[in-house]
């Protein structure tokens, strides 16, 4: 889900920044891409998850997606503290994780590598903020939390066998307006998700 679109612009056409530079910016722009993407893809499962196992529509699911978004900023203004602190949230929750963020399995692409574990923390880090954002939210503990959970696997295969389309399917179905392949929530000046030219409801 999101809000807006951002254009990226590859760097290594710019004949004015060092090559250098620009492939050290080049890096950094696909690093932020890959996170984003893989945390929005994880947050589109969670959403459906949701939907299929609890019956959360698109107004209450546009107000877990702002919690989610605050917890994700907040948890990223200093990433080590956040896993410190997201570890004993998640213990209380009694939903306990190890508080060490994933690396991925060495491809032999010194680039590549550090591309994976990037998408891959972000992902992690997007379903330990959605257990807290659903605790927050809809007061979930772990049993519900579990059965959720069983669902997002499921979900989650099904993505890596078809890709995106059926999500976009999905979420679309719900009620979340898809505008160039992304799942968009609109919200009112009260930060009510609203469907485009109706009134909150």
């Amino acid at each position: 889900m999101a809000k807006r679109k951002h254009h990226r612009r590859s760097i290594m056409g710019r004949s004015d920044i060092p090559y250098a530079q620009r492939l050290k910016m080049q890096m950094s722009q696909d690093i932020a891409s890959n996170r984003g993407y893989a945390a929005r893809i994880t947050l589109y499962i969670i959403s459906v998850a949701l939907h299929e196992c609890e019956g959360i529509g698109y107004g209450r699911l546009g107000r877990f997606a702002q919690r989610y978004r605050a917890l994700e900023d907040e948890f990223y203004e200093d990433p080590e503290v956040g896993m410190a602190h997201a570890a004993q949230r998640m213990a209380q929750l009694g939903l306990p994780i190890s508080g060490e963020f994933f690396v991925a399995p060495d491809t032999g692409s010194k680039r590549q590598n550090v591309l994976d574990t990037h998408a891959l923390q972000a992902t992690q880090v997007a379903q330990i903020v959605s257990a807290v954002a659903m605790n927050d939210e809809f007061g979930f503990g772990p049993e519900r939390q579990k059965r959720i959970r069983d669902r997002i696997g499921e979900l989650a295969r099904q993505y890596r066998d078809e890709g995106t389309g059926f999500l976009l399917a999905k979420m679309e179905a719900i009620g979340f307006p898809v505008v160039d392949g992304v799942a968009m929530v609109y919200l009112d000046q009260d930060g009510n998700a609203v469907r485009p030219g109706k009134e909150k409801r």
